[in-house]
């Protein structure tokens, strides 16, 4: 739906950009305070933990792109024109 028109264009990244601003801030303060726990633990604990984190984060990454397509509905009729 994004490449539709230049309107949706511009109005998907924006909108996912601030989502993923918004995400990636609280993902990285959690993951740091996860992060301080491992603190003098066994290299295979830390590297399991982390592969693991990694892996979560990429899903949650993924999740706004439901809620952009979502908006891009609610915001743009089929052919990419705004509704009123």
């Amino acid at each position: 739906m994004s490449m539709k028109t230049k309107d949706t264009w511009i109005f998907a990244h924006n909108y996912i950009g601030e989502l993923w601003r918004i995400t990636g801030l609280i993902m990285f303060i959690l993951s740091i305070i996860a992060m301080i726990f491992l603190l003098n633990k066994e290299i295979v604990a830390i590297s399991i933990f982390g592969g693991s984190l990694c892996v979560i984060q990429v899903i949650i990454m993924v999740i706004p792109i439901f809620f952009t397509e979502k908006a891009l509905n609610k915001k743009f009729d089929t052919e990419g024109n705004c509704r009123k």
